[in-house]
């Protein structure tokens, strides 16, 4: 997680900084599949949401289907690796869609924030909304 951590957070000025993450992610649950539990590199929540605030970060003019796609992957993944996104992940993903110029920008925030609130009211006591969520 710490290499994952400084690749999402670089201040690079690589336009691919979000594209390595994302691939770094996708070898380490491959990895983590391959292995099971005995994996040293078992992707966590955090894991994730690294790689989430790279796409919200981003340069690149896709960033959003990045997005969208990690945070679909935690989806998938949430029930074998026992993790459920989080604020921060619902957070990231308003802040990216927050800087698009994207038609579908405001409703996709929306989207968001109802998925998050949804996510907390069924038992998710780290989806709860906070100021950022609110203020978004």
């Amino acid at each position: 997680n710490l290499f994952l951590y400084a690749l999402a957070n670089s201040r690079t000025t690589l336009e691919n900084v979000a594209e390595r993450a994302q691939t770094v992610l996708e070898r380490m649950l491959m990895r983590y599949q391959e292995e099971g539990e005995e994996c040293l590199t078992r992707p966590d929540l955090n894991s994730f949401n690294q790689v989430i605030g790279a796409w919200a970060r981003a340069r690149s003019p896709n960033f959003e289907n990045g997005m969208e796609m990690t945070y679909n992957m935690l989806l998938e993944w949430s029930d074998r690796l026992q993790i459920q996104p989080d604020t921060d992940t619902f957070n990231a993903i308003m802040g990216g869609w927050l800087k698009s110029s994207d038609e579908r920008a405001l409703s996709k925030i929306e989207e968001t924030f109802q998925a998050m609130e949804e996510s907390y009211k069924n038992g998710n006591p780290s989806a709860r909304p906070d100021r950022v969520s609110i203020n978004t």
